[in-house]
């Protein structure tokens, strides 16, 4: 009986764990370090944020972002944008709370 309650509680805890791991891995946006440049790809843009620059570059539309949904780069300080030759739109609140 008390071999079983011992299981009981290693299984509680062992879900928890999955679980957690789980809920995490939801907030992970896919951001990578390569040489102190933080990169994202977004559909088919890229971007980084160097010496107070943030840069975007790809193909086609930047989709649309909400006040719950916010873009990749929100968050970062940058007091300057490069939106390079190919992107063809800047989605809506793409600088959303941007100062």
């Amino acid at each position: 009986m008390k071999m079983r309650c011992i299981f009981k509680k290693m299984f509680i805890v062992l879900l928890s764990m999955v679980i957690c791991g789980s809920f995490l891995a939801c907030f992970n946006d896919g951001a990578t370090e390569e040489g102190g440049r933080k990169k994202v790809d977004t559909d088919t843009l890229t971007w980084s944020v160097e010496d107070g620059v943030l840069t975007i570059s790809g193909s086609g539309p930047m989709r649309d972002y909400t006040y719950n949904s916010s873009a990749p780069w929100s968050g970062e300080s940058f007091e300057s944008v490069v939106i390079e030759e190919g992107i063809t739109s800047i989605g809506d609140y793409a600088f959303f709370g941007q100062q």
